[in-house]
């Protein structure tokens, strides 16, 4: 298997082009390197949303009824806003979760954002951060099951029923009362499941040659959207703030943003401070500790630029009000940071340093320290 050590290398290719010459090379060693390195995970969230399909339901446009077969069927909706809103926020945090510590594929610009491997609901975590994700996952399906069962016990089914008939009215609700499900069916509506899936990545070659493509696709994938994934993340999160700090001038040089402002009404336009806020520090600094999602893969430029990074920006709110603040009335201290988060974007998205880094993890779980 090719493992090039040297920028010299690998500076001249795309990842997508390197990983497929290591494929080429050694399609058994790569699919090992995949299936190893990943855990494939099942990760499925289920509350009922209360959709009934409306009986003898008549469709009217502008005083028109409109014939059943070119209109979609109504539907009531029969869950209490309050328990709707609990259950999307639920999700929201457990989408964000998955957002931060899992395996996506990479963006296509004509068709967007495609599902990996063996579809929706199915991820990919970095061997090295599954026990971390697990327990995050764990107290999520706890808080979800406890919220379940909350609604479910006969105070909270009668809550419920209570909630929903003062949202719909009390004749809407005689109509419905008997379409939402006993409490104990009801609470199999609600879950949240994770599986491990029992799935490797075969790596025996076939005559198969549909079959090969297939296999030489989804390993090449699942490496690439592990390494470019992160990447792509901190690099957009750090230009975003570079960019409301700093500013090329017409020589190309890089300077202080200088925000131009009519400060009073109809009164001149004139200079005023950047208007950063807190939240922006704290988002580029989150987006930096997402790289470590894919800890294995990161070159070393990219770990420097992190490393200084990280001790421009806090994580902490109260103390990224301060960076924030700072970073709108001095202009020197913006200068160096938008400079460093500008380098760290370029590293980043650097095809190169992806290389290396991929390489270099190769390199390395072929070692027999790293195999014993």
């Amino acid at each position: 298997m090719k493992t090039p050590s040297t920028k010299s290398s690998t500076s001249a290719t795309t990842l997508k082009t390197f990983l497929a010459d290591e494929y080429s090379s050694d399609p058994a060693g790569l699919s090992r390197f995949a299936t190893n390195s990943c855990k494939l995970v099942r990760i499925t969230r289920r509350w009922w949303r209360g959709y009934k399909t409306m009986d003898r339901a008549e469709i009217t446009v502008a005083g028109e009824q409109i014939k059943a077969d070119h209109t979609t069927q109504p539907r009531w909706k029969l869950i209490p806003t309050e328990v709707k809103e609990e259950f999307a926020n639920f999700e929201k945090s457990v989408d964000l979760l998955i957002r931060a510590h899992c395996v996506f594929a990479t963006e296509d610009e004509e068709y967007g954002r495609q599902p990996l491997l063996t579809g929706g609901g199915n991820y990919a975590v970095d061997v090295a951060q599954w026990p971390h994700v697990k327990t995050l996952l764990r107290k999520s399906q706890q808080v979800w099951g406890e919220c379940a069962d909350k609604w479910c016990t006969d105070d909270g089914y009668k809550e419920f029923h209570r909630l929903l008939k003062e949202q719909i009215g009390d004749t809407d609700y005689e109509r419905v009362k008997d379409l939402i499900p006993p409490a104990k069916k009801l609470r199999r509506r609600f879950g949240l499941d994770v599986v491990v899936l029992p799935i490797r990545l075969a790596e025996d070659t076939g005559d198969d040659p549909e079959a090969e493509e297939g296999r030489r696709a989804a390993i090449t994938e699942l490496i690439e959207a592990a390494v470019r994934g992160p990447r792509d993340d901190a690099a957009a999160a750090w230009r975003s703030l570079a960019e409301q700090i700093v500013e090329e001038t017409q020589a190309g040089q890089l300077q202080a943003k200088i925000v131009w402002r009519q400060t009073k009404k109809d009164g001149p336009v004139a200079p005023t401070h950047r208007r950063v806020q807190g939240k922006s520090v704290v988002a580029a600094r989150k987006a930096t500790e997402g790289l470590n999602r894919a800890a294995r893969y990161l070159d070393k430029d990219l770990m420097a630029a992190m490393g200084l990074i990280r001790a421009e920006l806090p994580d902490d709110e109260g103390p990224a009000k301060a960076v924030a603040a700072q970073l709108n009335s001095n202009d020197m201290l913006a200068l160096r940071v938008g400079k460093i988060l500008l380098d760290g974007a370029a590293a980043a998205e650097s095809e190169a340093g992806m290389c290396l880094g991929v390489a270099d993890a190769i390199r390395h779980a072929r070692t027999p320290a790293a195999s014993s």
